[in-house]
């Protein structure tokens, strides 16, 4: 028979048991982890949740409905061009100077879709090793405080005037990679260039050009995909929810841009935005008053890469009366207001150049600086500014380099207030 100490044991066991069945039916199932695996390396969920991107009417809000207007820089080289790995050293150099020195919250990279998906590493699908490169010049950008731009481009490594197959490819690509974990803009293609036939040189019929650009068409004998197919991709397919940016069908033509008729052609899908680029803006221009047809609508607008330069071999450039146009210009973008991303950080376009000569590079080239200290002097506009040949040297640098420093809002990235970390290497 039991004796009473050993009865008061037996109870105190009970108790004992009984509390710790209550603790663990109280206790969650899990622990909700406080950190997320992005390619850029931890986040924070927190940080993570209140850097998202979305649109609300004709402006990107974050989460707690702060507005974010892009205030930029368009980087030059780089991963669009064959000497990626040669010039990345000068992509940073870029992206540094942007933040240190001309007050950029966005810094957008082109990316070439050839060079990541026609040579692949053996065992993968994509080029690894630019991709890498890519995943650098992104995390780096984050960390910075600054909202990536990505850009799919074909004009110095293939020779497509839209998207193919392969861009489909490269969005998925970059939506596995970036896609609802990290504040990354999607910039579907760069300068469509469906206006024009490249065999006889002869202007297609507008409503062709726009038909295409919506849903695909052939130009050349080359079948194109629409825009639409793009971001069904990203959307419906990869169940991705970052902003994209979609440019307007017409390249360089800037006098023929019929941007009073977007209007008529917009896209399915959400947190959607309409870009553009050179486009005229003196007061009473057509671009001027396009532009203000499509801001009544409230439809989302960005000039996702604008320059002010005397060139006498790139009109698209270069305009005779831009002394007195680009201030205009600016206070238009603002008042809309329409985000505005300049080209680029290199002596005699935006940065200080040599006063009559042509400095300006562009294309598979690598003659680039690494000192961001380089980058920090603006070129200037004088009232004698002209595209001729006496005024090479002079640009709109100053007035972007104060205009971005009046009203760009530091960016709200996931990293803000974390080490840097190093990125990983696989989508």
């Amino acid at each position: 028979m039991p004796t009473r100490g050993h009865r008061r044991q037996w109870i105190v066991i009970a108790i004992v048991a009984i509390s710790a069945l209550v603790t663990a039916w109280s206790a969650p199932a899990t622990t909700e982890p406080s950190f997320r695996s992005t390619p850029c390396g931890p986040v924070a969920i927190a940080y993570e949740g209140a850097s998202n991107l979305t649109m609300v009417g004709n402006h990107m809000e974050y989460a707690d409905g702060r507005v974010f207007v892009p205030y930029g820089i368009s980087l030059v080289s780089g991963p669009e061009t064959t000497a990626w790995a040669r010039s990345e050293k000068a992509a940073v150099a870029q992206i540094i100077a942007a933040g240190r020195f001309w007050h950029a919250n966005t810094v957008r990279i082109q990316v070439s879709e050839a060079q990541l998906l026609d040579k692949p590493t053996p065992g993968h699908r994509y080029n690894v090793a630019l991709a890498a490169s890519v995943n650098r010049l992104v995390c780096r950008i984050l960390r910075q405080g600054q909202i990536p731009v990505v850009n799919d481009t074909t004009l110095f490594t293939a020779a497509e005037r839209g998207p193919t197959q392969r861009t489909v490819r490269f969005w998925r690509f970059m939506s596995q990679r970036y896609g609802n974990r990290l504040p990354v803009i999607f910039d579907l293609f760069d300068e469509p260039r469906l206006s024009r036939d490249p065999r006889t040189k002869r202007y297609v019929r507008t409503a062709r050009v726009w038909r295409s650009w919506e849903g695909g068409g052939t130009l050349a004998g080359t079948r194109y995909l629409g825009m639409q197919r793009l971001i069904d991709t990203i959307r419906v397919e990869q169940r991705v929810e970052n902003v994209i940016w979609v440019e307007e069908p017409w390249y360089l033509d800037v006098k023929r841009l019929p941007t009073d008729q977007l209007p008529q052609h917009l896209l399915r899908g959400r947190n959607l935005v309409y870009a553009f680029h050179k486009a005229t803006l003196e007061k009473g221009s057509g671009s001027f008053k396009a532009l203000q047809v499509v801001m009544r609508r409230r439809i989302p607008l960005v000039d996702s890469e604008w320059s002010q330069f005397a060139a006498t071999d790139r009109p698209w450039e270069c305009q005779d009366g831009a002394y007195r146009g680009v201030p205009l210009c600016l206070a238009f973008l603002r008042r809309a207001p329409i985000g505005l991303i300049a080209w680029s950080l290199q002596p005699g376009a935006l940065v200080k150049g040599k006063a009559g000569q042509d400095t300006v590079q562009d294309g598979n080239d690598y003659r680039y600086t690494t000192n961001p200290a380089d980058l920090a002097t603006p070129n200037v506009m004088r009232p004698d500014y002209r595209c001729n040949p006496a005024s090479r040297g002079q640009g709109a640098g100053a007035l972007i380099q104060a205009y971005f420093a009046r009203y760009s809002q530091p960016a709200r990235t996931p990293f803000r207030r974390q080490p840097e970390r190093p990125a990983t290497e696989s989508p």
